[in-house]
């Protein structure tokens, strides 16, 4: 039914799942715990939009970096900041979580699909193509699983837990084979 994930598919899943899913849906939800509901829906409505502005800004200039110094330094980069913005999320520090989270996410729009086209070992439509399912695989999964999950968990501990399997995903994908043997 889907083409059989790699180590990039697994990793561009957990971001769709936890950005697209357990981020987008909880985020107003967390603000509205610190805030009046009102100002959580124009927080959360911020966010987002910012995300589409971090994406316009943050793409081009992560291509022209990855360009300059390979692909690998900004997607190890903007994973860790992926990463932290979940941690800072999870503890509470919402602002400053979602901007790295938003920044990191405009980003890696741009260095997952130079990554796997770099790291393929032969063609690249079909890995992209791939790549690119498993994105939107996790973005669905993501709002669906979230939705399901806020009634056991809390929105901080699936931040804290989207921090964690990502990554788990990264590391395994920098223990790989074709990440150690590619050119930089």
């Amino acid at each position: 039914m889907f083409p059989k994930p790699d180590r990039f598919d697994i990793l561009i899943f957990w971001m769709g799942a936890g950005i697209d899913g357990v981020f987008t849906l909880t985020i107003v939800i967390m603000f509205a715990q610190q805030t009046s509901v009102e100002l959580a829906m124009v927080s959360g409505g911020l966010i987002l939009a910012a995300r589409r502005i971090a994406e316009m800004v943050a793409a081009p200039a992560s291509g022209a970096i990855a360009d300059k110094f390979g692909v690998r330094r900004p997607l190890i980069a903007s994973s860790i900041f992926v990463v932290a913005g979940f941690v800072l999320v999870g503890m509470g520090w919402l602002v400053s979580g979602s901007l790295l989270i938003v920044i990191a996410r405009g980003a890696l729009g741009t260095l997952f699909p130079a990554a796997v086209a770099h790291f393929a070992p032969a063609g690249v439509l079909q890995p992209l193509a791939r790549n690119q399912t498993w994105r939107d695989i996790g973005a669905a999964a993501g709002p669906l699983g979230t939705g399901v999950l806020l009634g056991v968990f809390s929105p901080e501990v699936m931040h804290l837990a989207i921090a964690v399997i990502y990554a788990i995903s990264f590391i395994w994908l920098m223990m790989s084979p074709i990440w150690r043997r590619a050119p930089e």
